[in-house]
């Protein structure tokens, strides 16, 4: 992590408007991986919330999102703001921009070092009701996709702590698959479909317990065409976390939770060619690896030496 005072009061960049004078704390990282969460620890005086994106050398956003309060944490008459930005898994190694904004002022930007992830390949072939169930081109699924993709999207700006952690939903189960898997579905007719696996595959017996995974309120259950009996739980703002496949929905919507809440049980609903659970895990919509956040701290998740 590297810090940096400033005082802004000059152009930074041809394009940008001439920002206030104002004091900026910053600590972010240097380098990442891709697939894992990149987090930003502000100290500003204002009060209305930062914008950070993650750019590529010419400046094209590639991602934002929004930054929160941290719980009374003060600095020289400055309130802390946190910044948590999912790195997609298809980021290749390269340089890229941490810039953060106020509106449209550009008030600091930072160069990231980030390393491509390395993933494994996987086929998974598909008998006639699965292949129909993934290729039907039915317009259901495609409301179901803006419906759950506008709850991942959505960022309540509040006071949070971000030294949640999270903890794996199923006891006793196995990983069957991987975030980040490069996959490939075959279809009963021959041809195939590729894909990148969103999150993580707990294999377990259908009516194994599944437990929240961390403290938060429950925004979504129901059933859905692919991904089954599926219920959300969002952990803070823009962190969002997904279970698919239940063969039972236990809770309901608006429920706080903590860690250890019970949610369903494990079953193989939707698209699944045997009992298990999706897990997955959204930050400002992207997928990131759930693995990387199990008992560190969503502020110093980032923090960790690259890989």
């Amino acid at each position: 992590m590297k810090r940096y005072m400033m005082i802004f009061n000059l152009f930074l960049l041809p394009i940008m408007m001439m920002a206030a004078e104002q004091t900026l704390w910053v600590d972010a990282p240097e380098k990442a991986v891709a697939g894992t969460l990149v987090s930003l620890s502000i100290y500003t005086q204002s009060e209305n919330g930062l914008t950070v994106a993650l750019c590529d050398m010419a400046g094209k956003q590639i991602i934002s999102s929004n930054t929160f309060p941290a719980k009374h944490v003060q600095k020289e008459g400055m309130e802390e703001e946190i910044a948590l930005l999912g790195l997609p898994s298809t980021l290749q190694s390269g340089s890229f921009l941490l810039m953060l904004y106020s509106g449209k002022t550009l008030l600091w930007q930072q160069e990231l070092s980030v390393k491509m992830g390395s993933f494994l390949k996987e086929d998974i072939p598909l008998n006639q009701k699965m292949s129909d169930l993934r290729s039907d081109d039915d317009p259901q699924k495609v409301e179901e996709a803006i419906a759950i993709h506008a709850i991942y999207n959505t960022f309540h700006r509040r006071p949070f702590d971000e030294t949640l952690r999270l903890q794996l939903p199923v006891t006793g189960g196995r990983f069957s698959a991987w975030y980040g898997d490069r996959r490939r579905y075959c279809y009963s007719d021959g041809t195939s479909a590729l894909s990148i696996h969103s999150g993580v595959d707990i294999a377990a017996p259908v009516g194994t317990p599944v437990s929240a995974g961390g403290e938060g309120t429950v925004v979504f259950t129901g059933p859905r065409i692919v991904t089954g009996n599926t219920v959300v739980i969002e952990y803070g703002p823009g962190v969002y976390g997904a279970f698919f496949h239940l063969d039972r929905i236990d809770i309901e919507e608006g429920s706080k939770v903590d860690a250890d809440t019970h949610i369903g049980v494990v079953g193989m609903t939707g698209l699944a060619t045997g009992p298990h659970l999706h897990w997955e895990i959204r930050v400002a919509g992207i997928p990131i690896d759930p693995l990387g956040l199990l008992a560190t701290p969503l502020d110093m998740a980032s923090s960790s030496p690259i890989q």
